[in-house]
């Protein structure tokens, strides 16, 4: 590992300049085994890699070990690689399967496991990458950055005027009898139709 470069911002953010990408790539997954020996204060938590296991059976229970530990056996997975606690989505009393979120500790291992199935009593299970939502900055309303990073000057999500969404005391004129803003039976929207 060849680093050229650190830099400490006044934040307290580090950035490493390294000699090419696949060393930055592999800094940036083991973060966790080594960012305590650059400074006991700086600690990060290991890259986790979210796998979506589809056609799961309800009885699989993701809170005891026992069901976790014969999953692993049955795929050939080391229980270390598997993160304590997988999450699911909710389920239905009619449904008889569900999705859970398995969070790996490996990426090749998850990305092996997409590729190919993954069994839970002799059933094969399908898997997909799960995919985050971008980030959304609720200051600007708009993808691809997050709030607090934002330089631009706050946008009403209700006016569009350029203030804080909490500060605007426009009420958006709605008619009781409408079954929304654009309902052809709203008498305002019938009423600003008639007038242009």
């Amino acid at each position: 590992m060849e680093i050229k470069s650190v830099i400490r911002y006044s934040s307290g953010d580090v950035r490493f300049f390294t000699k090419d990408r696949a060393q930055a790539r592999w800094l940036l997954d083991n973060r966790h085994l080594w960012t305590h020996l650059a400074d006991p204060l700086f600690t990060t938590t290991q890259a986790l890699f979210p796998v979506l296991v589809h056609s799961v059976p309800v009885h699989f229970d993701i809170d005891d070990d026992s069901s976790i530990e014969y999953f692993c056996e049955e795929n050939d997975i080391p229980r270390e690689n598997i993160k304590n606690k997988m999450d699911r989505t909710s389920r239905r009393s009619e449904e008889n399967t569900w999705f859970i979120y398995q969070y790996m500790t490996d990426k090749d291992l998850a990305g092996n496991i997409i590729r190919g199935y993954l069994s839970y009593r002799k059933a094969h299970l399908k898997m997909t990458v799960f995919q985050t939502s971008p980030p959304q900055c609720f200051n600007y309303l708009e993808v691809g950055h997050i709030a607090h990073m934002c330089k631009n000057k706050p946008t009403c999500a209700k006016c569009g005027k350029k203030h804080n969404t909490r500060e605007c005391q426009f009420e958006p004129r709605v008619s009781i009898r409408s079954k929304g803003s654009c309902s052809r039976n709203c008498l305002i929207s019938q009423q600003a139709q008639t007038e242009t």
